[in-house]
């Protein structure tokens, strides 16, 4: 069976009630796929094991498809890097009402792919499009969050939204939440409120900061960052530029996670990598992990929030946030505020 965002809902049921043995999730927004496949593993309760496509041979399918653990428990089964041809073994071991339920992640699969043909066309599977959204998705994922907290917000702020925030899914939750936290005190989101928060704008002189921020170059890094407020620009700017270059990291460590090239990934970066830095971010991306940067990144927000939040000038938090990240210390963002 086939679906998107717009019938979710339906897939849902079907899972709750046994109906689907086995689901395939694909598309070009690989944030948009993983957050489906979490929502996915909540409906169960069960134990998730993880298998790399490429490194499985025909026998095992059946096998890990029907293993039971110690405790005779139903598990998930995740298996990534999936192609776009689906293999006889599979395609024959699905067709078995087996023990385990198995999510297959892949990237973006053509109307002829097999194996997305397959999936939609058995009543029993189910094949999952995950694509860019685009600007009605997220004024729609917006309102949707906005309203859950128990605020509004203007048209004209979701229209604001929709059109200048950047990255995939798992970006734009982490913006309407931090927009969320930042209007902890309004009922009502306006257009001002989210210019002042979202991380749109990114500072076309920061690139060196940038990079000395991810290559861990402390010295280097501080004096980018004097140049920098000498020409008065807040600190809040220079959290948003790293912020962007986080999100552009996450993009493309997340395209390698689905068997996509960290060259090829970064040519699809919107807009671009400038040319003379490019080496220098294809570099990062090779010594990153996804956790590493999940984590940088709300190390970030939180500071940005901090910055925005606090009725009191942060001494330092771009240095503290430096620190934090790059040595591993528990520091914290109130015990830098002047009073």
């Amino acid at each position: 069976m086939k679906f998107t965002s717009y019938n979710i809902a339906a897939l849902w049921s079907y899972i709750k009630k046994g109906d689907i043995r086995a689901i395939a999730v694909y598309g070009n927004d690989h944030g948009l796929i993983d957050y489906r496949c979490q929502e996915i593993i909540k409906l169960f309760n069960a134990n998730l094991r993880i298998y790399d496509y490429r490194e499985l041979t025909e026998a095992d399918f059946i096998f890990i498809l029907n293993s039971n653990n110690l405790f005779s428990q139903r598990e998930i089964v995740k298996i990534y890097n999936t192609p776009g041809n689906i293999n006889a073994a599979l395609k024959k071991a699905l067709t078995f009402n087996n023990q385990n339920f198995l999510i297959m992640l892949g990237s973006e699969f053509s109307t002829s792919s097999t194996t997305r043909q397959w999936f939609e066309t058995q009543k029993y599977l189910a094949a999952l499009g995950c694509y860019t959204e685009n600007s009605q998705d997220i004024k729609k994922l917006l309102s949707q969050i906005v309203n859950k907290a128990g605020k509004n917000i203007t048209a004209e702020a979701a229209v604001y939204f929709s059109n200048t925030a950047y990255g995939d899914k798992y970006c734009y939750i982490n913006e309407i939440n931090k927009l969320i936290l930042y209007c902890h005190d309004c009922d009502t989101i306006s257009k001002q409120e989210v210019n002042k928060c979202i991380s749109s704008e990114i500072l076309g002189t920061a690139d060196l900061m940038c990079i000395y921020f991810a290559k861990g170059l402390a010295i280097n890094f501080f004096k980018e960052v004097e140049k920098i407020r000498n020409n008065n620009i807040p600190d809040v700017w220079i959290l948003r530029a790293l912020i962007r270059y986080y999100i552009n990291l996450y993009i493309v460590l997340m395209k390698k996670e689905h068997g996509v090239s960290i060259e090829q990934a970064i040519k699809s970066i919107q807009p671009p990598i400038f040319f003379k830095y490019v080496q220098d971010f294809q570099l990062i991306a090779q010594t990153k992990t996804l956790n590493n940067v999940l984590h940088t990144l709300n190390e970030l927000y939180m500071a940005e929030l901090s910055v925005k939040t606090t009725h009191h000038y942060i001494n330092n938090i771009i240095e503290v946030v430096f620190l934090k990240i790059t040595h591993k210390l528990r520091l914290s963002f109130e015990f830098t505020a002047l009073v």
